[in-house]
């Protein structure tokens, strides 16, 4: 698949999980917004969810191997509730896991981490969109 040059990332400012892969009360609010925005528009965009983690290893009990795992399984999870709960277009839709690398945010304080435990969405034109000048 070919996306174009233009795009537009949403950064939450805040972690949108509550715990692992858990969506927050206000991350799924923060969802239903940027979904209801995108809505009607997504025969023209590709939304790709990146499910992001802290810098800490985990635990040896977690169910997750990796925080790699454990980003996939936020963008999953995120996915999950902008295409079954707030309607927009699976076929439009992709996730994809960075874990704990290239992390919105520096993993240099408590605070920082605690917002690294998210999702970016990047919404990009489909190339076929970019070229007929839409």
């Amino acid at each position: 698949m070919t996306y174009g040059e233009i795009s537009c990332t949403v950064v939450f400012n805040y972690g949108i999980f509550s715990a692992l892969a858990r969506l927050s009360p206000e991350g799924l609010a923060d969802l239903r917004t940027v979904a209801a925005q995108l809505k009607g528009h997504m025969s023209r965009f590709t939304l790709i969810v990146e499910g992001h983690t802290d810098n800490v290893p985990l635990s040896s009990r977690s169910r997750y191997k990796s925080n790699f795992q454990l980003g996939t399984e936020r963008a999953e999870a995120a996915t999950e509730a902008l295409t079954k709960r707030f309607g927009l277009p699976i076929d439009s839709v992709f996730p994809t896991s960075a874990g704990e690398t290239d992390p919105p945010f520096p993993n240099n304080s408590t605070a920082n981490r605690r917002r690294n435990r998210t999702v970016i969405l990047k919404i990009v034109p489909k190339i076929s969109e970019r070229r007929a000048g839409r």
